[in-house]
């Protein structure tokens, strides 16, 4: 399972990456969001890293998760507590219905050793 996500990471970054100038990405490798066009449609995405050194990839037309998510690089922090003590010795994260993910990288983050989406 880890083979078949690093490859569609890989496959998304190297997309991406082959899409963004000279000067956006310097801001890439800064904690500076960064706007930019991406896939054949030019699709809006904002790449930024959250709190914990996580990269994260949002759309900009979510006007619910996007915005709070940028002011304060982080979602659904009141879980951070209830994470900690669920996954204190490992266990398995199942998110069914995710989204961006934001979820499966706290879990990761916090102990889970598996993680599914």
């Amino acid at each position: 399972m880890k083979t078949i996500i690093k490859k569609c990471l890989n496959f998304l970054g190297s997309s991406i990456v082959s899409q963004i100038n000279a000067s956006a990405y310097e801001k890439f490798k800064s904690d500076t969001p960064v706007y930019f066009p991406t896939g054949p449609n030019k699709t809006p995405t904002i790449f930024l890293h959250n709190r914990y050194g996580q990269r994260i990839f949002l759309d900009p037309a979510d006007y619910f998760i996007s915005p709070h998510f940028l002011e304060i690089l982080e979602w659904e922090e009141h879980l951070e507590e209830v994470y900690k003590e669920s996954f204190s010795g490992g266990g398995t994260y199942l998110d069914i219905g995710a989204n961006v993910g934001l979820h499966v990288l706290r879990a990761h983050r916090l102990g889970a050793t598996k993680s599914y989406a």
